[in-house]
């Protein structure tokens, strides 16, 4: 089976079509641009630039994918904070349609928490139904805009950082009326904290981009093959058909090694 694998584009880079020459030099099929990268934003690119990454893409093959700010929050309580976020998530989709990006990944977000005596309380938990209902205005916006501005880009929303119950119902529920999709992270969801494996597995055909790192008694985003991540069991469930599965490891000579390690497994 063929699999579109990339690697993830962030620390270290100059510029989107240096990331794309890498990406091709060391036998990735793709990329995933870190919109947290002051290199990649998007005010710093001119029209002649922008034509430029869509003939280096013609000409390499590689495939663009962006990762959405991680600062940026759907489910902030401060409504102006919340929107000037998607404001910026609207310049990005913008951007991406230009570039030709095939999807984007999105972090939900989280409120702050507190640390307690045992554990932790998030705000959010105190206030759900207003939560879900940002979540929703939120997505829905960034779905409007992404078919205008870039309609062949996927918004795909990630299981990273906080991912509770409430969050992965008010999802399914906006995919059944939307045409919303998802990146699975497998290191994150390794621990299943959320019981997010059982959300991901009812929903295998909204899955367009899978994110590959290892998890092991140092934490996750490891090297592929230094931890428990069943990764041959997770991509032949997931396969690979309309799918980019992109490695998160750091710095991206990592991601090279743990290619090669990669294909030697599936």
């Amino acid at each position: 089976m063929k699999y579109t694998v990339g690697y993830a584009a962030s620390l270290g880079e100059k510029d989107v079509i240096s990331a794309m020459e890498y990406a091709r030099l060391a036998g990735f099929e793709a990329v995933e641009l870190s919109m947290n990268m002051p290199c990649f934003f998007p005010e710093r690119y001119s029209q002649e630039d922008k034509r430029a990454i869509l003939g280096f893409k013609r000409e390499s093959g590689i495939e663009i994918t962006i990762h959405a700010p991680e600062d940026i929050s759907l489910v902030s309580m401060h409504e102006s904070v919340r929107k000037a976020g998607i404001g910026r998530l609207k310049e990005i989709i913008g951007f991406s349609g230009e570039i030709g990006a095939s999807r984007m990944t999105l972090h939900t977000g989280a409120t702050p928490y507190f640390t307690l005596v045992e554990g932790v309380g998030y705000v959010q938990d105190e206030h759900i139904r207003e939560t879900v209902r940002n979540l929703r205005e939120g997505i829905t916006t960034l779905a409007c805009v992404a078919s205008e501005l870039a309609p062949r880009l996927s918004i795909c929303i990630e299981n990273s950082g906080y991912f509770p119950w409430y969050i992965q119902e008010a999802l399914a529920d906006i995919m059944d009326s939307q045409d919303i999709f998802l990146t699975w992270d497998i290191g994150h969801s390794y621990e299943n904290k959320y019981g997010e494996q059982y959300f991901f597995e009812q929903n295998l055909d909204r899955v367009k981009t899978c994110h590959l790192h290892d998890f092991n008694e140092h934490g996750d985003h490891k090297i592929i093959g230094s931890g428990n991540v069943d990764f041959k069991g997770h991509m032949k469930k997931l396969g690979a058909q309309d799918i980019v599965y992109i490695v998160e490891v750091r710095p991206r000579d990592n991601a090279k090694r743990s290619l090669s390690i990669l294909r030697d497994m599936v």
